[in-house]
């Protein structure tokens, strides 16, 4: 989408020419008044620019289908009561990070044992 620029006095000449003088009119005309025009928007943008930062660290992902399942089989020597795709899901829920993965299956088992 490209910004048009059209000058407010067209507009609220055509507002006046299409709107009945009726509090809709008003409103609209002072709703023009008071809105910035495209070029005090522009200056304005370009001044409140700052570079982003990033919050989150990089993901680690696991790349390679032996990794997976050697973490995989980590996770189920500690609990082998839990099927190898829940155990696939679990990790890539906490990208591949095993201690991770364990310590919340675990604590998702002590709350569902109280």
């Amino acid at each position: 989408w490209q910004e048009q620029t059209i000058p407010t006095k067209s507009l609220s000449v055509l507002i006046k020419s299409k709107f009945e003088d009726t509090p809709q009119r008003e409103y609209l005309l002072h709703m023009l008044s008071s809105s910035p025009t495209s070029a005090s928007y522009q200056s304005t943008k370009t001044q409140n620019q700052q570079p982003q930062r990033q919050e989150y660290a990089p993901v680690k992902t696991v790349s390679t289908a032996s990794e997976i399942q050697r973490r995989t089989q980590l996770v189920r020597d500690i609990l082998p009561e839990l099927g190898e795709g829940f155990v696939e899901a679990a990790l890539s829920l906490f990208q591949g990070d095993v201690d991770r993965t364990v310590a919340a299956l675990l604590e998702s088992e002590t709350d569902a044992a109280s």
